[in-house]
């Protein structure tokens, strides 16, 4: 079970998951270090999981990209909806024990919401398994998956952190948080500021938590590049600027993540540096 965490602030949003995958049973044996868990839709909105790696024989990063593109993706209230349906179906098809089928999504991004003018950012989770008073997992799944929002009015501190899979203790919680929190309002804060934070707080967690890997996948959203993107209606994502990719082993090569544009779906992204000849 890997570890997605949410960072909101009034005009930027992040999504940081790491790239781990691990056997059901402990001690969680490391299956693979560099699984893509990423799907951005329409350059609004970023999806991640964290739960099963695979549905049946299909990885569980192509799937959501699949369904995400078998219809409309304008309004992410559809998308939540269409992924809340396919994924109590499949899910149930699924011939593995109910503990293991414990899964959530959660996209976090820039969101157009209905007799609003302005984008507000917010996240949107799809699970069947998270006890949503307290943040922790239930014990068996339901039956059917729910979508829960979060689109914030106020941001205490100057950013709304919220994470899903991994659960950190209080303690944990709180160091990150006052981090996350001094970047955010540091007199030179800058977008790359908070994505360091955010990498230095996965990182170290993935020191106190097994299941949490060392490579890791940034996608960041701001409300003028959303903007840029809806007036243009093309979808321009810059490997350094919208995405960073922070590897497990050092090795020169750049993975992104999965991109939806409409019905289009690009998937394997990966760039390498030029060798001289």
């Amino acid at each position: 079970m890997t570890l997605v965490l949410a960072c909101l602030t009034k005009d930027t949003v992040f999504q940081i998951s790491d790239r781990r995958l691990t056997s059901f049973a402990a001690p969680h044996a490391i299956i693979e270090d560099e699984r893509n868990k990423a799907v951005v839709v329409n350059g609004r909105v970023s999806f991640a999981y964290t739960g099963l790696a695979s549905l049946g024989t299909t990885r569980t990063d192509d799937w959501l990209a699949r369904v995400i593109a078998e219809g409309p993706n304008e309004d992410m209230a559809q998308v939540a909806e269409r992924i809340r349906e396919r994924a109590t179906a499949d899910f149930r098809r699924l011939r593995i024990q109910p503990r293991y089928k414990r899964h959530a999504f959660q996209g976090v991004g820039m969101f157009r919401l209905r007799g609003e003018t302005d984008l507000s950012p917010g996240i949107v989770t799809i699970d069947n398994a998270i006890d949503h008073e307290n943040g922790n997992w239930l014990a068996e799944p339901l039956r059917e998956f729910q979508v829960k929002t979060q689109f914030p009015e106020k941001f205490p501190g100057g950013c709304v952190l919220n994470s899903v899979g991994v659960v950190p203790s209080s303690a944990e919680k709180s160091t990150v948080l006052r981090l996350v929190q001094k970047c955010v309002n540091h007199r030179h804060s800058t977008a790359l500021t908070i994505v360091h934070s955010l990498v230095m707080s996965l990182r170290w967690l993935s020191g106190r938590h097994p299941p949490i890997g060392p490579g890791l996948m940034v996608v960041r959203l701001s409300r003028e590049r959303v903007e840029r993107i809806e007036h243009s209606r093309h979808m321009w994502m810059l490997a350094g600027e919208d995405f960073t990719y922070v590897s497990a082993t050092g090795l020169t090569s750049y993975f992104g993540p999965h991109f939806v544009f409409g019905r289009s779906v690009v998937t394997g992204f990966e760039g390498r540096s030029l060798t001289p000849q």
